[in-house]
């Protein structure tokens, strides 16, 4: 079956061990700065300059070790400052450029969305329309377009993974059996098993309309014995614990000709 798409969380030990690597970094670049510092110090002081070298005679390590670490205090506060500077404009457009494209992903979410549910909307309204009902014939040429407006929404609504699809999907099982096209037997058998695994794991409520839709195909298409067990049994169920009158009628209906076809094959 395919799933709603979930999104990727990042587990906690990565996050602290990506502050670790940061707070490292940075630790090592003051060492960094602080050795050159004192280096460049101690450089100075034992020079050639004979007025610098007579004080550096004078000079004890604990002043050298502060003189070294005012020189790095100054030389990181420079540095700050200067990719604060420049790194300012940089990085207001990379966060700039963030925003936009996580709203312009939050757009086309959407706008996929409302371009499914309208697709499932049609397919639905189309299948209603040409239903043979009462003394009206089908009409094929609706349920075909009811068809593809359901596989349509059912695609858009799956590739993002929104719960909708399933609606779309037992529109498009449920007109598809009413179409009555046996090349797509195999396909509509297959789409209905994706529905009947969601259906029954919609806790806490199963989605009846989905699993009397996939008692009708197997009713309809499938000649599997272990099929028609499990829609029987399906449909015995959704009896007992169907929400209205009409579910309990749906699926007593199924249930019988599931039966018959049972005995005879036995």
């Amino acid at each position: 079956m395919n799933k709603p798409q979930s999104v990727l969380v990042e587990p906690t030990w990565a996050k602290l061990l990506r502050w670790q690597y940061r707070i490292l970094i940075l630790g090592g670049f003051a060492a960094f700065l602080w050795s050159v510092s004192l280096w460049i110090f101690v450089s100075v002081l034992k020079g050639p300059i004979p007025p610098v070298r007579s004080v550096a005679e004078s000079v004890d390590f604990e002043s050298l070790l502060f003189g070294a670490s005012s020189v790095a205090l100054f030389a990181y506060s420079v540095i700050i400052g200067l990719v604060a500077f420049f790194g300012y404009d940089l990085f207001r457009k990379i966060i700039a450029d963030d925003v936009r494209a996580s709203i312009q992903g939050q757009i086309d979410v959407q706008r996929k969305e409302l371009e499914g549910k309208t697709a499932a909307h049609l397919g639905l309204s189309f299948g209603i329309i040409g239903s043979a009902r009462d003394s009206l014939p089908a009409n094929y040429g609706l349920l075909g377009e009811s068809v593809q407006f359901s596989t349509r929404a059912y695609e858009i609504l799956r590739e993002i993974g929104s719960k909708s699809q399933y609606m779309a999907l037992n529109n498009l099982v449920f007109y598809g059996c009413e179409l009555g096209k046996p090349e797509h037997r195999e396909i509509l058998l297959g789409r209905a098993e994706e529905l009947r695994e969601f259906s029954q794991q919609n806790l806490p409520t199963p989605y009846f309309e989905g699993m009397l839709t996939y008692c009708r195909a197997v009713c309809d298409l499938s000649e599997d014995k272990d099929q028609m067990k499990r829609a029987y049994y399906i449909a015995s169920g959704i009896f007992t614990e169907a929400l209205n009158e009409r579910q309990r009628d749906e699926a007593t209906s199924y249930a019988t000709s599931l039966k018959k076809r049972l005995n005879q094959k036995t």
